[in-house]
């Protein structure tokens, strides 16, 4: 696991000394500099996760310091020194916009505990500027239609009926249910024996032929489902933008079986949306799918012990969710997803892998990714898939190439109570 790097900005030898003593043992990577001049130096040119800053300092003091981070709109997560425990002093500290502060002298465990959350913070902060870079990226590519219409058109149809073809394959011939079953059909064949008109087969292989029938029945009516939802029309209601955003929320817990199968974990930005006064047209239940989908889809494309990053912001018009995953490249490749499937992807039956993932319980079919196109097509929204490149130079992750499902839906003039 490549450690986190954590900066002390500390006159006092004595002081930082204990400092970088600590988050050494606690298997951080530490720097020690003894003025805040000397920090934005070691920042400028190294990987730094968070910068714990003394506001008394020569050359450079704490608020100077700080300040010049802001200039440069530096995506580091900042702890502040303090003796003074006054209520106006750590008011005047948050002002600042730090994320957390320390009482000298402080406790190994405290300042252990403060870092970890600190870093949690930075984390966030990195991928949410990569997102908004490589948005503002696409919007500036997304100007000139043509280039678009280009690179969708331009695609091999060779190449995509191969994959096509290869995956449908690979859909009915793995895992439990439909293969399963032709298997053992063919193997209950060969060893069939008939006696008094009647056919005399073992019970364990009958036992499994019951076993993925039901497999097989269940796809079928899983795919009935969505082939009937897509189908179908739907009722829109208009809905506050807070209750849209808490479906995501309740994401973790709804989906906790399927998160530990590889000791994963979803976090959020900040965002509260009980003040914004327009609202969202849209199903709630339908909403509720695509969301869990996405999040699964990020599950299983995704590294062991890596986090899902789902990112929320609202315009005067529009209200974004992002939902931001680090790909296994052994299942995807180097590039995650190559830009010429960035559209394919919804299409149905398309599938990047063969591999199926039956521990998540859903159907590998190619027809996930279809169905949340879909329900946003019906809920007047879009949803757009990029790959998303973090050129920080805070990066702790093994992959600096993630994978971005955005999601956009209208607002709309709230309802007029009578």
């Amino acid at each position: 696991m490549i450690k986190a790097n954590i900066l002390i900005a500390e006159d006092d030898p004595v002081a930082g000394e204990l400092l970088k003593s600590i988050l050494t043992s606690g298997e951080f990577e530490t720097t020690l500099v003894d003025n805040g001049k000397k920090a934005l130096d070691h920042y400028m040119h190294n990987k730094v996760d968070v910068i714990i800053i003394d506001m008394h300092m020569p050359v450079m003091d704490g608020r100077q310091l700080i300040s010049e981070l802001r200039k440069i709109d530096a995506p580091v997560t900042i702890i502040v020194e303090t003796e003074d425990q006054s209520p106006a002093t750590i008011i005047d500290i948050m002002k600042m916009g730090v994320s957390d502060y320390i009482i000298k002298p402080v406790g190994a465990e405290k300042l252990i505990f403060k870092v970890h959350n600190a870093i949690d913070l930075a984390h966030l902060k990195q991928n949410k500027m990569a997102l908004e870079k490589e948005r503002q990226m696409r919007m500036e590519k997304q100007l000139d239609w043509n280039v678009m219409k280009e690179r969708i058109t331009a695609r091999s149809y060779d190449r995509f009926d191969k994959t096509l073809f290869g995956s449908l394959k690979a859909s009915f011939t793995q895992g439990a249910g439909m293969g399963s079953l032709i298997s053992l059909l063919s193997l209950i064949k060969k060893q069939i024996k008939q006696a008094d008109g009647n056919y005399l087969v073992k019970k364990d292989l009958m036992d499994l032929v019951f076993n993925n029938a039901l497999s097989a029945q269940k796809a079928l009516n899983a795919i009935t489902e969505i082939s009937n939802m897509l189908d179908a029309e739907i009722e829109l209601e208009k809905e506050p933008v807070q209750k849209v955003y808490e479906l995501a929320l309740a994401l973790p817990d709804k989906l906790a079986k399927q998160l530990s199968i590889k000791s994963q974990n979803v976090k959020f930005n900040e965002a509260n949306y009980d003040n914004i006064a327009k609202q969202l047209l849209v199903n709630l239940e339908f909403i509720q799918k695509a969301f869990e989908e996405l999040t699964l889809n990020a599950m299983k494309f995704s590294l062991p012990k890596s986090t899902i990053y789902i990112f929320s912001s609202c315009t005067s018009d529009r209200f974004y969710i992002s939902f931001m995953s680090e790909p296994d490249t052994s299942l995807t490749g180097d590039e995650g997803i190559p830009r010429e499937y960035e559209k394919l992807i919804f299409e149905p039956f398309f599938r990047l892998v063969k591999f199926v993932f039956e521990e998540y319980n859903t159907l590998d079919f190619g027809l996930g990714l279809t169905m949340v196109e879909k329900i946003i097509r019906k809920n007047h929204g879009k949803i757009t898939l990029s790959s998303v490149t973090d050129n920080s130079n805070m990066d702790n992750i093994q992959n600096k190439r993630k994978i971005n499902f955005e999601i956009a839906l209208p607002l709309v003039e709230a309802s007029v109570e009578t």
